[in-house]
């Protein structure tokens, strides 16, 4: 009888790692459809410190909070009064009041143009592609100046 517990309890471990693995997997939550609610954004005040994931919450990268899907989920949110879009990535929990669904960074916030209003009704969509830039970077965005490149010719020789 003691044998059987044992063997039970390696394969509850088994199954519970199992799933804690494929919990983190983008496709499985590509088949939730469109969730619609209302979004709020993170104080200023919340900027520097750490997130549930472990990463620093800056203003001006596009993450997001929710309570239930797996973290590094991107997430494509339509505001539904002028139809803007953002791509944005979870990486924290929340929020935790009843009546909203997603709670957004400054910059979500921003391109959503929500700042005023503070909260407004969005539609939540899982988006597959997981290229999706979680902080800008002007060596991503830009190309470099032709000043640049000439000097850059000139060291080579």
């Amino acid at each position: 009888m003691r044998r059987r517990k044992e063997n039970t309890r390696r394969w509850h471990i088994i199954v519970l790692i199992g799933f804690c693995l494929s919990a983190n997997q983008v496709p499985a939550c590509a088949q939730l459809k469109p969730i619609r609610g209302k979004a709020s954004y993170y104080a200023n005040s919340l900027h520097g410190r750490y997130m549930l994931n472990g990463e620093r919450y800056h203003r001006d990268s596009m993450t997001c909070a929710h309570l239930t899907l797996p973290f590094g989920t991107t997430l494509k949110v339509r505001n539904l009064r002028n139809n803007r879009v953002v791509y944005v990535k979870v990486t924290d929990r929340g929020p935790f009041v009843k009546s909203r669904i997603i709670d957004l960074s400054y910059a979500a916030a921003k391109q959503l143009r929500m700042l005023s209003a503070g909260v407004a009704k969005v539609e939540i969509t899982p988006y597959l592609p997981e290229r999706v830039p979680f902080r800008f970077s002007d060596e991503i965005l830009l190309p470099k100046p032709k000043w640049q490149e000439e000097a850059d010719d000139e060291t080579d020789l």
